[in-house]
């Protein structure tokens, strides 16, 4: 919607909502057959500590200022 206000242009906010929505489906394949072949207890357990951590950092960083 930024971009479709800024310039107007339809064709530009359909680009830019590609451009943005690229990643995911760049990554979200590749990923989905590895974890296919992983464990899946210990991805579990993988995505419970990262995500740990990440909620720490930002604890941290809002601590720290």
């Amino acid at each position: 919607m930024l971009a479709l206000y800024h310039t107007g242009s339809a064709v530009d906010a359909g680009l830019v909502g590609f451009a943005a929505s690229l990643p995911n489906f760049v990554v979200q394949l590749p990923a989905g057959a590895l974890v296919d072949r992983w464990d899946r207890r210990r991805l579990m357990l993988w995505c419970d500590v990262l995500g740990a951590f990440s909620i720490a950092a930002v604890a941290v960083a809002v601590f720290l200022g």
